[in-house]
């Protein structure tokens, strides 16, 4: 028995179902908010001479190499787990995690180097929920019942506590978005370099990392 597998309704597990609908949800809310924004006027396009086909085609030859990556990556974390005696959710939280996170993070610098600021912060977030939603996706794509009753008992330890800290960080730093908002409601008023909500961010990370680690880090 699995506590999150309560059964399943057309091969799926209900939580899965619950993710499906809270990403739909959250995602068509986002596209009405943004509808109602007024928007600024940018000026003249800075890449007007690259035709949507074009931008459309790099996207997705972009997009196969990283799916190609991840495979092989994948195929890596389950050596490491084998060879170093780690757990395989360790392997994931802590190697994979990081690795196949490398792409936004160079998505998220570019975008501030050019000053795209709410197009980094909207990266940032919009993977998190993305991420979230690649749970019921795997779990529609498994055939053989539901993912979440194959899960070892023994490492739900080490997820819950990724889990829970990747909730908590997220809400800090949410937190420390709408105090600054509200601190500083005009915009480019200059702000503090070191943010408060930015250092709970890693200390949260680096406790959890420690935990997951140290005390369930065994395979």
């Amino acid at each position: 028995y699995n506590g999150l597998d309560l059964g399943v309704w057309l091969g799926i597990a209900p939580i899965s179902w619950f993710i499906f609908a809270l990403y739909i949800q959250s995602t068509y809310g986002l596209y009405r908010a943004d509808r109602r924004e007024p928007k600024e006027d940018k000026g003249e396009p800075q890449y007007e001479r690259n035709s949507l086909a074009a931008t459309v085609g790099k996207a997705f030859v972009a997009a196969a190499l990283i799916v190609a990556a991840g495979i092989a990556l994948a195929n890596t974390g389950d050596t490491l787990s084998e060879q170093y005696g780690l757990s395989k959710s360790v392997v994931g939280i802590l190697f994979l995690a990081i690795v196949s996170s490398l792409p936004e993070l160079a998505t998220t610098i570019s975008a501030l180097k050019q000053g795209f600021f709410d197009m980094a912060a909207g990266n940032i977030f919009g993977s998190n929920i993305f991420n979230v939603a690649i749970v019921a996706l795997c779990d529609l794509l498994y055939r053989d019942g539901s993912i979440f009753a194959n899960l070892a008992t023994s490492e739900m330890p080490q997820q819950f506590v990724a889990g829970i800290a990747s909730a908590l960080i997220t809400v800090v730093i949410l937190a420390g978005l709408l105090a600054r908002q509200k601190a500083y409601p005009q915009k480019g008023a200059p702000q503090p370099h070191v943010r408060i909500e930015m250092v709970l961010g890693i200390v949260i990370y680096a406790v959890a990392m420690v935990l997951i680690v140290s005390v369930f880090g065994g395979a």
